[in-house]
């Protein structure tokens, strides 16, 4: 099927017509259809259209009619000029003085403009629906008017009634002119329809959901999204909330946005603007958007906002997992990772806390989500709580203005790493207990609260179940931290991994230092196993880089290894039997082993355990204040 019908009302048209198609080079793109009655042309281009058509190209009266009755494609009429209707009316003043002239509107109108200058007396008869003919035939022989001015169809019918007739016939010209006008319609059409596609398919890529309510207050178009929402009839029964309609007509009547109302619908929970569109009076644009997906970007906002990589860059792959021990941690944290409950992870320090949290939170649900760490020991006591939940603009003096989003938030839907919990005051654990049990935080100097959905991670390097018998440490809060105990060995009970854990950490260093790979020899291996690694895996990689850096040849030997750990005699291996039993045990045991080597210097042995010289000295305190009190229950 061609995408043009020419209406053809005649048989003297046709050679006239076949002449302008093959003058325009439309022959596949215009189709001649003869027609005779204007209902006929009706039928004929319903049929058109069923079949794919596209466009009509039609004289007047034919035109006309088919526009009247809204067919669904865009008609061309064929022109005609003034100059033909001029030459029939001098004719037929000239041989009959007294004359009808019969046709559409349009051609009615441009005769009697004419109509003065010629001076002939002249019967104006206007066609609207075929039965008109007869009527008017039959009228003008009643009165006794003998001639007749009109198209092919008028003038058929003139003959029929035996009057005389002068056709205003289309030329080749006016034909070629309509063939190029439909065509450019076409063309037009085709940009539509792309355009409108284009905007279609922009409609179903977006996440909120769009409804288009027309003038007369129906639904003319809804994406994808919508109809998730919505149900897929909804273009067809409108808005299903008696809610949704309410506020439909609220703005479409005051002419005013509404927003962000809230909804519930097949299980979706939403929000809903109702947006009237001012270039269209009474209709109106209505966006929904998932509460879900709203937290969603909430969450993102808030990790752009703070600028922080909060990305939990580990996972188990990552850990070296050699000995046994390490193994069974390995296993346990999957076990824990695929629910929600809270985990206590315990360990020296340097054993890897941090990188096991972040493993268990790229294992769990939680993965696409926030991983964000905080150092309780690292910030000041007075500062922590404003960190941890946040405060509002005029909190306290010094208070950013706006306020700040605090790291719980930052943290929801997925997972916070609170690590050197222990160094926590009672306050602090008083807060923190409030956001397990209750799961919603209030920011400083404000009295909202805010929901939060996290999973908690909690690290120590201390005997929390110690602190607590010790009234140093809040029972409720430990026993709601302990749901999940994951216990890391040190370093010195998993020896099994300290020879791989060498060769990863060579590679990598000798990599980013644009260095060869280095090779240990025997006694130099065997001191690096026998050490006590009083930093675990944190002094160990410590000490690598230490090896890579300052190594001159690709060979590390006894002595180099000797010189890069800061001891004078080889160390021998400490037997599992011998280690203490629990873990304060071991920190003592540990710093002071350290202190000895480094011949009692404070700052080199906080630098060999991996923290900071006023902690080394707080916790020198500690292990002061524990033997007086030992001491003095000895007395």
């Amino acid at each position: 099927m061609k995408p043009i019908a020419l209406l053809v009302n005649s048989e003297e048209m046709l050679p006239t017509v076949k002449d302008a198609i093959a003058h325009a080079g439309a022959e596949d793109d215009v189709e001649m259809l003869m027609t005779h009655t204007y209902e006929e042309s009706l039928k004929i281009i319903e049929n058109f259209r069923a079949l794919g058509g596209q466009c009509i190209i039609a004289r007047g009266g034919h035109a006309r009619y088919l526009r009247a009755r809204n067919v669904g494609l865009p008609i061309t009429a064929i022109p005609f000029t003034g100059n033909d209707i001029a030459a029939m009316l001098v004719r037929a003043t000239n041989e009959w003085g007294e004359f009808a002239v019969i046709g559409n509107a349009t051609m009615v109108q441009m005769t009697r403009e004419l109509e003065r200058p010629i001076g002939a007396k002249i019967h104006y008869f206007e066609i609207k629906q075929w039965a008109d003919f007869d009527k008017i035939m039959t009228q003008l022989r009643k009165d006794g008017i003998k001639a007749v001015i009109g198209g092919y169809d008028a003038t058929r019918a003139a003959r029929a009634y035996g009057i005389h007739d002068y056709c205003i016939k289309t030329s080749e010209y006016e034909i070629v002119t309509a063939i190029i006008e439909a065509k450019g319609v076409l063309s037009a059409l085709a940009r539509d329809q792309h355009w409108d596609k284009l905007f279609e398919a922009a409609l179903n890529t977006i996440s909120e959901g769009v409804i288009v309510v027309d003038s007369k207050g129906d639904i003319s178009h809804a994406n994808r999204r919508a109809t998730k929402l919505l149900g897929a009839d909804v273009v067809l029964s409108g808005f299903p909330l008696p809610e949704m309609q309410q506020m439909k007509e609220k703005a479409l009547s005051t002419g005013t946005p509404v927003y962000d109302e809230l909804y519930e619908y097949n299980d979706y929970k939403f929000t809903a603007s109702f947006l009237p569109i001012k270039e269209q009076e009474n209709s109106l644009v209505t966006v929904m958007q998932e509460v879900e997906y709203v937290h969603k970007i909430e969450r993102k906002i808030r990790q752009k906002l703070a600028n922080k990589g909060l990305i939990a860059k580990n996972s188990f792959d990552n850990i070296c997992a050699e000995s046994p021990l390490l193994k069974k941690a390995v296993q346990t944290a999957k076990r824990y990772a695929v629910v929600n409950s809270s985990i206590l992870i315990s360990g020296e320090t340097g054993t890897g806390k941090e990188m096991f949290a972040q493993s268990i939170h790229n294992y769990s649900k939680r993965c696409e989500e926030a991983f964000v760490a905080v150092n309780c020991a690292t910030i000041p006591a007075n500062l922590l709580e404003s960190e941890l939940f946040g405060y509002v603009e005029g909190a306290f003096t010094g208070a950013k203005r706006g306020g700040k989003i605090g790291l719980f938030e930052l943290a929801h839907k997925g997972t916070i790493f609170l690590d050197e919990i222990g160094e926590t005051s009672l306050d602090m654990q008083a807060r923190l207990l409030r956001v397990l049990e209750e799961h919603e935080i209030m920011r400083v100097g404000d009295d909202k609260v805010i929901p939060v959905d996290i999973r908690v991670i909690a690290a120590s390097n201390r005997d929390l179940k110690k602190m607590v018998d010790e009234g140093k440490f809040r029972s409720d809060f430990y026993y709601r931290l302990d749901v999940l105990s994951l216990e890391l060995p040190p370093l010195r009970a998993c020896r099994e991994n300290i020879e791989t854990l060498i060769q990863n950490f060579t590679k990598k260093y000798a990599a980013e230092n644009g260095r060869r790979t280095l090779e240990y020899s025997p006694e130099a291996m065997e001191i690096l196993k026998n050490y006590a690694w009083p930093g675990n895996v944190r002094e160990l990689k410590n000490v690598v880089e230490r090896l890579v850096v300052t190594s001159v040849g690709e060979n590390v030997e006894a002595e180099q290894v000797m010189d890069a750990l800061h001891i004078n005699s080889t160390p021998k291996a400490v037997k599992q039997a011998d280690e203490p039993k629990t873990l304060d045990d071991a920190k003592k045991e540990l710093i002071q082993r350290t202190l000895k080597e480094c011949g009692g210097n404070k700052t080199l042995a906080a630098k060999k355990l991996g923290i900071s010289r006023p902690t080394l000295h707080r916790r020198l305190k500690q292990m002061d204040g524990e033997e007086l009190e030992q001491n003095t229950d000895g007395q």
